[in-house]
C-alpha cells in the first residue's frame, strides 16, 4: 500500500530565537478585507512653503511701511501747520502788546497833565436852546478854546461850528461859542451889538471879560466900558 505525503496546513507561526521571548510575541491582527486606504496628498516641497512664508512677510513690511509713511506725512503736514499758527499767535501777541504799551502811555501822559475843566454845567432855557458853561482851570485854556472856535468859522464860512460835527446829525444846530459874562458884562455886550448894527460897526467881541468894537477891520479897536460911552459915541457918529 502505497503512502501520501501532504503538506501540513499554513500557520501563521512566529519564531523566537530562545523560549524566553515566546511571552513577548504579540499576534498581528489580520487586516479586514473591506477596508480600503486612502492615498495621501503630496505635500508642497520645503523650499516652495518658505518662499511662500517670505513672500507673505515680505507683502506685511510693504503695506505697514506705507502706513507709517502715510502717518509720517500726515504728521508733518500738522506740525508745519501749527507752526504756522504760532507765528500767527505771536504777531497778534507782539500787536497786543504795542498797543497795550500805546494805552499804558497816554494814561500815563494823562495822570502827567492836568485837567482843562473845573466844572461844567447846564443853564435851562424857555425856548428849548440851553447853554452849557464850561469854567477852566486857566485863563489861557479858555482863550485858547474860543480862538479855535472864532479861527474855524473864519475859515468855514459856509458850514460854521454846528451840532452835526459833534454827533449830533438829527437836528443840526448852531453852536456857538463865547466868553462867560457877568450880568453887568452881558448886558453892556447886548448894548454893544445892538449898537454896532445901528451904526455900521463890523466887528463887536468879548475877550477877557471886557467889550470891544471895530468899525473896520483897519480902523483900532475901542473897549466899552459901560453904556454912558455907547451913548457919547452915538453922539459923536
Amino acid at each position: 500500500m502505497s503512502k501520501l505525503i501532504r503538506s501540513p496546513p499554513g500557520r501563521s507561526m512566529q519564531h523566537t530565537l530562545s523560549d524566553s521571548d515566546v511571552s513577548s510575541i504579540v499576534p498581528t491582527p489580520a487586516t479586514p478585507s473591506y477596508i480600503s486606504k486612502r492615498n495621501k496628498r503630496q505635500r508642497e516641497s520645503s523650499d516652495e512653503q518658505l518662499s511662500s512664508f517670505k513672500d507673505e512677510i515680505r507683502n506685511m513690511l510693504d503695506e505697514w511701511k506705507n502706513t507709517q509713511k502715510s502717518l509720517i506725512n500726515k504728521l508733518v503736514s500738522d506740525i508745519a501747520e501749527i507752526k504756522q499758527q504760532n507765528i500767527q499767535i505771536q504777531r497778534s501777541n507782539k500787536e497786543i502788546e504795542k498797543a497795550l504799551d500805546f494805552l499804558n502811555n497816554q494814561y500815563e501822559d494823562m495822570k502827567k497833565k492836568e485837567p482843562t475843566n473845573k466844572d461844567v454845567f447846564r443853564l435851562n432855557s424857555k425856548t428849548g436852546k440851553t447853554t452849557i458853561v464850561t469854567e477852566f482851570t486857566s485863563v489861557i485854556v479858555k482863550n485858547s478854546v474860543i480862538q479855535a472856535a472864532k479861527t474855524f468859522n473864519k475859515q468855514h464860512p459856509d458850514q460854521r461850528l454846528n451840532s452835526a460835527m459833534i454827533g449830533f446829525k438829527e437836528q443840526v444846530r448852531p453852536i456857538y461859542v463865547s466868553e462867560a459874562l457877568t450880568n453887568k458884562g452881558r448886558r453892556l455886550f447886548f448894548l454893544a451889538r445892538s449898537y454896532a448894527k445901528t451904526e455900521g460897526y463890523k466887528f463887536c467881541w468879548t475877550s477877557h471879560g471886557k467889550v470891544y468894537l471895530r468899525k473896520t477891520a483897519e480902523s483900532p479897536h475901542i473897549e466899552v466900558k459901560d453904556e454912558t460911552q455907547l451913548l457919547d459915541l452915538k453922539k459923536q457918529n
